[in-house]
């Protein structure tokens, strides 16, 4: 049972694409709509994969059950860690940026690359990471670091529930064997 629905004016946030503009939720899950795109977020924490492609599924059954679907354009998956308190994570990833000049300190960093995966290609990943990052949340700003990874399906095909599930799982498979 979803507990509540709100609308959200494009005019609050103009500078993300895909900020929902109606959101329902329940102590499990928030799904939010914008047009063309679906947005499904944990809430409280992630759930673990066997638990949240369940609910991912029951939730996009319904959808599909409307019959409004005739074409699904892009299929992502969207994966992001605030590390409260972190600052240098670069010391712990095999990455390293800087400049050889003493006379340069770095203040704060922020990588984003984007790389193809999957057999065939099919799938596009974006990883960013940023060592500096304030998170607000109820008005208190909590500093720390933020990696982001987006992974995309970008080929259009007609509207199967079955295929968007297998694809949905296949971009799961790919980011969690990423190496």
């Amino acid at each position: 049972m979803y507990y509540n629905c709100h609308h959200k004016s494009e005019t609050q946030t103009p500078n993300i694409k895909y900020q929902a503009h109606h959101t329902i939720f329940n102590e499990i899950i928030s799904i939010g709509t914008v047009p063309s795109v679906i947005l499904f977020n944990c809430i409280g924490g992630y759930l673990g994969w066997t638990n949240y492609l369940p609910v991912i599924e029951d939730e996009l059954k319904k959808i599909f059950d409307l019959g409004i679907l005739s074409k699904i354009q892009r299929v992502g998956l969207r994966y992001m860690s605030f590390f409260e308190g972190q600052r240098n994570f670069f010391n712990n990833v095999n990455i390293s940026v800087g400049f050889e000049n003493e006379r340069y300190q770095l203040e704060q960093t922020n990588v984003r690359t984007t790389i193809r995966l999957g057999e065939a290609r099919q799938y596009r990943a974006t990883f960013q990471l940023n060592d500096k990052v304030t998170l607000e949340n109820d008005g208190n700003g909590n500093e720390g670091a933020l990696t982001d990874i987006d992974v995309a399906f970008e080929i259009p095909f007609s509207a199967d529930y079955d295929k968007l599930i297998e694809i949905i799982d296949a971009i799961h498979f790919e980011v969690v064997n990423f190496k």
